[in-house]
């Protein structure tokens, strides 16, 4: 095994092995793929877990001009923020964030003496502009990841120019891209050009994202203390002894809705979500749709179809599934309701009023309170939270939709109820509430570590929704050392319908491919798994006669300052992968002292070729139409032996021989074999 940490050459192949040469290599290695750490030092507040983030976001925003801060549910992103973002600017930092948010934002700040200005994503949508300042931080940037939404496109144009940095636990909400467009937000589309990365957008299409990533995605495990253990998710099957629901889910069947099926289908699949959180809400959805109804039949006489906005709007479709909508044709023609529905829709609606009380579901909501365990209850539909309000009149709760709050029957502010279930309740003396209903407006971003238990009394369309709302409860600074997690089963009859919890299942999937699940080792901590060495045991599978192990690393600098890495590794004479598994194992054949080890003229030589195609990948350019001259693998042979005393760059410029001008420079500063 041959190292180039010596400064004499020639080197003896495999005459021996120091293991520390190899050490050296292989923080060098390290230190090419791991992300940039600026070396500013932390302000007193942040946490030990959270330093290492703070300066890979400040060396993140100074090369690239943003990153997106990807920690987990409840580590202090917000004070990440602040900090990283105080490193670069003296001025207030520019914060827009959900409105429910805006008065913990205001009071962290604060608390940290961080001058900050607010804009809602709200108001965003409305065409608000966003803060003055030159660096903006995005809350809850997974609500900006459809490019063809109205708050998309009011913020993107003002990103222009100035630093961002956008903040989610949750970046992957429905696809993959989903975490290209939030970086589009914050970076330019190639700017991660120098780590083979020409383009954000194609950089998710492979089955693995490349590591590189890691410079604009920053992760982080889940600190153990503080946060409190999540127990098993309990399941409660509660349609198994509710005797009218499968009657009713007949007659949703029954009705004939619309002459279009896809329009049809939607609708009905609304009615279906309504059953599945109550009747309440059920009841609710099938007034409006009777009034419509009606409204449709005079805009019909008046020769005036009723279009998709109006029947969108009247169903009160989840904002998640509204895209949906966008996908159907826009013939108005085509969207005729079927009015011979009124006189089923009436009865059905009798039916639901005649039960009155008779709700199962709510009932074993009520069995689960008695426990007296602070929890906060998660519905989807406004109607249902009321529902549940009123009947738990007994009991101390509070309530939360999109537009309203409260205690009990009384309308509060959002705040006074939101610090109800704040942490250090208890040193105020104010009367604390058990029962915390409310709609996924308060899912995102809220510090509720009063809770001891979270309730998906009604299931969301998206995976993340779930790890969202968990994370109100269980995060850090919780009063409770671990956090019951409850899950109303969607019954068997509207599942084999909605088939909800499957697309639950299917896309909780995708923050794991990618590298974003919360306590995985990911492709984003390739450089500590660089720097942790491997084990002398050799990885089986790998044929002698493709060549012996080696791998080499490139520091690469452009004219403009940027920097990047390229890693390779020998798949056999003359070839070279920078495919990381590829990588990963050939390094550990070679840190295990294959005897095999090539003559390191050859490895040197074999190099040059995969070096300029990844540069004239990188640059555009077509570098060379003639052989490489042999003089300069003999140069690269000296220069080698020299690399790892003073860096001496390798200026492929000087082999483009006038046919191309050269923009990056690739120094050759590790190689193990």
């Amino acid at each position: 095994m041959t190292s180039p940490a010596s400064t004499e050459a020639p080197f003896e192949i495999g005459a021996g092995f120091d293991r520390r040469d190899a050490d050296s290599i292989v923080a060098t290695l390290a230190s090419l793929v791991a992300a940039p750490e600026a070396p500013d030092p932390p302000p007193p507040w942040l946490r030990d877990h959270q330093v290492r983030p703070f300066r890979r976001a400040v060396a993140a925003l100074r090369q690239h001009g943003g990153a997106l801060v990807a920690l987990p549910v409840g580590t202090g992103k917000t004070y990440v923020a602040l900090a990283a973002c105080g490193a670069i600017t003296a001025e207030p930092i520019a914060v827009v964030a959900p409105a429910i948010l805006e008065e913990q934002w205001q009071r962290v700040a604060r608390s940290l003496a961080v001058a900050i200005a607010f804009r809602s994503h709200e108001g965003m949508s409305r065409g608000h502009q966003a803060p003055p300042g030159p660096v903006v931080v995005v809350d809850e940037s997974h609500r900006f990841r459809n490019p063809v939404t109205q708050r998309y496109r009011a913020l993107a144009p003002q990103l222009i120019g100035r630093r961002a940095l956008l903040l989610t636990a949750t970046p992957v909400v429905n696809r993959l891209a989903d975490l290209t467009h939030q970086l589009r937000l914050a970076v330019p589309d190639d700017a991660l050009r120098l780590d083979g990365i020409p383009s954000l957008g194609g950089a998710l299409e492979a089955s693995l994202p490349p590591a590189a990533l890691n410079r604009l995605v920053i992760t982080g495990r889940r600190p153990t203390p503080g946060v409190p253990l999540r127990l098993p998710t309990r399941t409660i099957d509660w349609g198994r002894d509710d005797a009218g629901l499968a009657r009713t889910v007949r007659s949703l069947d029954r009705l004939r809705l619309a002459r279009d099926p896809a329009i049809a289908a939607l609708v009905r699949s609304s009615f279906q979500r309504a059953l599945a959180s109550s009747p309440a809400a059920l009841i609710a959805s099938l007034r409006r749709y009777r009034r419509l109804l009606a409204h449709a039949a005079d805009a019909r006489r008046g020769g005036h179809p009723v279009n998709r906005a109006a029947i969108r709007a009247v169903i009160g479709a989840d904002p998640d599934q509204l895209v949906w909508w966008e996908l159907l044709e826009a013939d108005p023609a085509r969207v005729d309701l079927a009015l011979g529905d009124l006189g089923s829709i009436r009865r059905l609606e009798g039916q639901l009023l005649a039960r009155g009380e008779d709700d199962g579901k709510a009932r074993h909501l009520e069995a689960l309170l008695a426990d007296s365990t602070p929890t906060i209850v998660f519905a989807t539909a406004v109607e249902t939270v009321r529902s549940l309000r009123n009947r738990l009149a007994g009991t101390a709760v509070g309530w939360l939709t999109g537009s309203r709050a409260g205690i009990g029957p009384l309308a509060a502010s959002r705040a006074a109820v939101l610090r109800n279930f704040s942490p250090g309740l208890s040193a105020t003396g104010v009367r604390p509430l058990r029962v915390l209903l409310a709609t996924d407006v308060a899912a995102e971003g809220l510090d509720l570590q009063r809770a001891g238990r979270i309730v998906h009394y009604d299931l969301p369309w998206t995976s993340v929704r779930l790890e969202q709302r968990d994370g109100r409860a269980i995060r850090d600074g919780s009063e409770h050392a671990a956090v019951e997690v409850v899950r109303f089963a969607i019954p068997a009859a509207l599942e084999a319908r909605l088939a909800l919890e499957a697309a639950l299942d299917r896309k909780s999937v995708l923050p794991t491919r990618i590298g974003l699940a919360a306590d995985a080792a990911t492709i984003f901590a390739v450089g500590d798994r660089l720097a942790a060495r491997w084990p002398g045991a050799v990885t089986t599978g790998w044929s002698e006669a493709r060549g012996a192990a080696a791998v080499a690393g490139f520091r690469l600098v452009d004219e403009a300052g940027q920097t990047g890495a390229l890693i390779l590794a020998r798949v056999g004479p003359g070839a070279w992968s920078a495919d990381w598994a590829v990588v990963e194992r050939a390094l550990e054949l070679a840190m295990a002292g294959t005897p095999t080890s090539p003559a390191l003229a050859e490895v040197l030589g074999s190099l040059e070729t995969p070096v300029v195609e990844a540069l004239a990948t990188i640059t555009g350019h077509s570098l060379f139409s003639a052989p490489i001259p042999g003089r300069i693998l003999a140069e690269l042979h000296a220069t080698t032996a020299r690399c790892r005393r003073d860096r001496r760059d390798l200026d492929l410029d000087r082999l483009s021989e006038g046919r191309a001008a050269v923009l990056v420079t690739a120094t050759l500063v590790a190689l193990i074999c």
